[in-house]
């Protein structure tokens, strides 16, 4: 099955995206934002889905100024500014649907590459720690390539890149 407008449930969130972000009191027109999709395991047009929101990667980037990325890659601590279901007319005359998540930007770790060295608890802790802080200020602390932190009297160094990513497209 194909859709019958690729663009059309993207194009849409980011307009709806846009209006929110004019009238949301949290921020401001330009201001950062990632966007996340949920599709209902149960879709019968996930493929499809799938296929459009492929084909609306650039779109979104440009519009957005970031890339999108499956809700199971969102960051533990973004904080989800809109959820909004979107449908794609099939060819077949049928309907396939999915939700879109609109989210601050929020730094992320790869629990994997952490839980090596670590256990789950310091790999929790410094993913609460993540969230709570201020990503540009986090950013700044890590230019030299690592973050160093200390939590319940551990001292880590996080690496950008490895423990440590900016942006779900920074994990691709």
């Amino acid at each position: 099955m194909q859709a019958e407008h690729h663009h059309w449930p993207v194009s849409t969130l980011c307009a709806s995206a846009s209006n929110q972000l004019t009238i949301a009191p949290v921020l401001q027109v330009g201001d950062p934002v990632q966007l996340f999709y949920d599709i209902p395991a149960a879709e019968v047009g996930d493929s499809v889905i799938e296929a459009a929101l492929a084909q609306s990667g650039d779109y979104v980037q440009s519009v957005l100024g970031s890339g999108m990325a499956p809700d199971a890659r969102r960051p533990h601590g973004a904080v989800v500014i809109a959820r909004d279901e979107q449908t794609i007319a099939l060819q077949d005359g049928g309907k396939a649907t999915f939700t879109a998540v609109l989210t601050l930007p929020a730094a992320s770790v790869d629990a994997d590459a952490l839980a090596a060295a670590h256990s789950p608890e310091v790999v929790r802790a410094v993913e609460v720690y993540l969230a709570s802080r201020d990503l540009a200020a986090l950013k700044r602390e890590a230019a030299a390539g690592a973050l160093q932190v200390t939590l319940d009297g551990q001292r880590l160094t996080l690496e950008v890149g490895k423990h440590v990513f900016w942006s779900v497209a920074d994990r691709a």
